[in-house]
């Protein structure tokens, strides 16, 4: 994997780590605040594993399957920035 892929990866992580925590109230569980900002992250999550090619795909898949992945639930978002992480030590 290019060093600017692996940098890209590095900076989705740290930004998930940092977002991961936000995913929910104690009563809803669900962000409505920040969905705008998990959407774009998970977009760009997405993306970078697409970029990737087939080491990246069942990361990708394994995202795109998540039922409730659409919304800023905190378990949406840490299974995001665990396939991430994982794709990056690949």
């Amino acid at each position: 994997m290019p060093e600017t892929m692996l940098q890209r990866f590095e900076a989705l992580v740290e930004e998930g780590s940092k977002l991961t925590p936000l995913g929910g109230f104690d009563f809803s569980g669900y962000n409505a605040r920040m969905q705008d900002m998990y959407i774009a992250w998970r977009k760009a999550c997405l993306e970078s594993l697409d970029v990737v090619g087939p080491i990246g795909f069942p990361y990708k898949n394994k995202i795109l399957g998540d039922a409730n992945g659409g919304f800023f639930y905190q378990a949406a978002a840490n299974l995001i920035s665990r396939a991430c992480g994982s794709c990056m030590k690949s």
